[in-house]
C-alpha cells in the first residue's frame, strides 16, 4: 500500500513538472536584418547595388530560451510596400527582393531595424584617357 502511495506521489510530481515546461514558451526577436546577393553572400556594402541583379533580404531571428515558441509576426517596409511573415522557432527567413534604380529602403515595424541602400544601372563604362 505504502509503494502504491509512493508511485502515485511521483507520478504526480511528474506531471506537474511537464505542465509547467510546456507552458513556458521561447520569446522571439528579430536580431538581424541583411541583404544578401544570389550566391547567399552578405553584401558589406550597401552604395551601389546593381537593379539588375538577384538580391534577397534575409531577416533574423533569436529566441531568449530553448523551447517551443509563441508564433512571432513579423512585419517589414520595402520601399514603403508593406510585407509580414511568420516565424515558429529562431534562425532565418530569405525574401526575393526587387530593387528599384535609387534610394531603397528597408525596415522592420517596431524595430530599429533599417537597412538604406542605393540601387545604380551599371551600364557600360568608356575609360577616357
Amino acid at each position: 500500500m505504502k509503494t502504491r502511495f509512493i508511485l502515485l506521489m511521483c507520478l504526480c510530481i511528474l506531471a506537474c513538472g511537464k505542465d509547467d515546461d510546456e507552458a513556458s514558451f521561447a520569446n522571439l526577436s528579430v536580431n538581424d536584418l541583411f541583404i544578401i546577393d544570389a550566391n547567399g553572400d552578405r553584401m558589406g556594402s550597401l552604395d551601389c547595388l546593381d537593379p539588375a541583379k538577384e538580391y534577397s533580404l534575409a531577416i533574423s531571428v533569436e529566441a531568449d530560451k530553448a523551447g517551443n515558441a509563441n508564433v512571432f509576426n513579423v512585419e517589414f517596409f520595402v520601399n514603403g510596400q508593406v510585407h509580414a511573415t511568420s516565424f515558429t522557432r529562431a534562425g532565418l527567413q530569405k525574401f526575393s527582393l526587387q530593387l528599384q534604380e535609387g534610394k531603397n529602403t528597408i525596415r522592420i515595424a517596431s524595430t530599429y531595424f533599417t537597412l538604406t541602400g542605393n540601387a545604380i544601372l551599371q551600364e557600360d563604362f568608356e575609360l577616357v584617357p
